[in-house]
């Protein structure tokens, strides 16, 4: 019955955030017209023409962090809702589950520490974890043709 609530929670703000988005990219494919982009006249110099952009460049914007910002909450707070369970239930493998979000704590303060500016530090970060998460797929592949659990 819980999980239902859980699944049904995940359904609307999986909705929401895509229907959200399709919005956002009709609003911005669509509508308004170029503005022109004031620039000095020392830069007017070295340009062939006006700089523009599409009217609906700043709700794309803020319509993109608000997207973030909603399935980062989201995310959080269903994640302490489960933690907070499996501390009841076995507090051993809660604090195993924990273990994910320190090794992504410890290496982004790790990449932010080596790299040259934060833009950097984020860049890396990406590089890694795409590499974790493509690496994680293609065992997740492999465990289910071999079956789960290992199982032959």
């Amino acid at each position: 019955m819980k999980a239902d609530k859980y699944t049904l929670i995940s359904k609307i703000v999986l909705w929401t955030l895509m229907l959200t988005s399709v919005v956002v990219f009709a609003l911005f494919f669509f509508v308004g017209d170029e503005k022109v982009l004031e620039v000095s006249a020392e830069m007017r110099e070295n340009m062939a023409g006006d700089l523009t952009y599409p009217a609906m460049t700043d709700i794309l914007i803020f319509a993109c962090y608000g997207i973030l910002a909603l399935a980062l909450v989201v995310t959080v707070v269903l994640g302490i809702v489960s933690f907070a369970k499996r501390v009841a239930e076995d507090a051993k493998s809660a604090i195993l589950g924990l273990l994910p979000v320190t090794l992504v704590v410890v290496l982004g303060v790790l990449l932010l520490v080596v790299a040259n500016t934060k833009m950097d530090a984020v860049l890396f970060v990406q590089y890694v974890l795409f590499a974790l998460c493509l690496i994680a797929s293609i065992l997740g592949l492999c465990d289910i043709k071999r079956g789960v659990g290992g199982k032959k």
